[in-house]
Parts: C-alpha cells; structure tokens; sequence
C-alpha cells in the first residue's frame, strides 16, 4: 500500500486531501517548470472566490465541487489562490505572493467546452490558461505538440 503524501506541514493545506503521487512533490520541489505552470493554471483559472473565516482561515466559496477540488489541490501542493478584484488575481507560489493583471475571463460553456483566463505576470508576459474538456483542448494544440498530446492521451487512458 502506498503512503499518502504529507501535507501537514503546509499551514494552509486541506487536510481532507489524499493523494499518493510523491512524484508531483518531487518535481515542485525541483522546481519543473511544466509542473508549476499546471499548478499556476489551476490556481488561477476558475471561478472560486476566497474570503477568511472567524479563525483568520483561508475558505473558498465554489459554483462546483470539481473546480474546488482542483483549487484545493493546487493549494496543498504550494500555489494558494488567495483573492481576485476585477482587475487582478493573487496567488501564493511556494511561499511567494504573485499578482497577475487579469486581462480576461471566459467562463465554461457548452460550445466552447472551456474555460480560459488571460493574464499579465509580474514579469510583463501575457500568458493564456485554459481547462476544459480534453478532446477540445486536443484540438487547439500545434501539430508540432504530437509528443505531448500522446503522452497526455496515455495519461488518460
């Protein structure tokens, strides 16, 4: 049987999660590039709202259980959804504050089957995230994309 991975040391971490991967922990802690951006992309591509309850804790208020469940897991792995204005989404990677411009937001519907947000990073870079259906976003990918896409599909399957 394998051991669930140790969240409690993160002081914001969901104790309810239970995951078994130590590899995902692993490369965060080495610092993957790809592994970041996918936990950037869900921390900052949903429709969660956040507010502190009574005890000072950080609580989240979602429209569905998936995209909190999603948020919850990018939060336990180090990149905390914090707040979002209309102009901006803050989030805690790794310990550090990061406040992305928000360009725009285009919520899921049933013809686009996704969602996508396009933001600023404090670097100046304007960077599109989206999730959605797996076979939507198969579509939208470069041909030159085929490793990936095969790779995914493994994945999945």
């Amino acid at each position: 049987k394998k051991e669930a991975v140790e969240f409690s040391g993160k002081s914001q971490s969901e104790r309810k999660l239970h995951f078994l991967d130590h590899s995902l922990m692993e490369s965060i802690e080495l610092g993957d590039p790809k592994v970041h951006e996918f936990l950037r992309l869900l921390a900052l591509c949903h429709t969660v709202m956040s507010e502190e309850d009574s005890a000072g804790q950080l609580v989240y208020q979602v429209q569905s259980p998936d995209e909190g469940a999603l948020v919850t897991a990018a939060r336990n792995f180090g990149f905390i959804f914090k707040s979002r204005t209309p102009e901006t989404i803050t989030v805690e990677e790794l310990g550090t504050p990061v406040t992305y411009q928000l360009l725009a937001f285009l919520d899921f519907n049933n013809i686009r089957k996704r969602m996508s947000v396009i933001v600023r990073n404090p670097e100046g870079q304007i960077k599109l995230y989206s999730k959605g259906a797996d076979t939507v976003l198969f579509e939208k990918l470069h041909p030159s994309n085929k490793d990936l896409l095969s790779l995914t599909s493994d994945h999945l399957n």
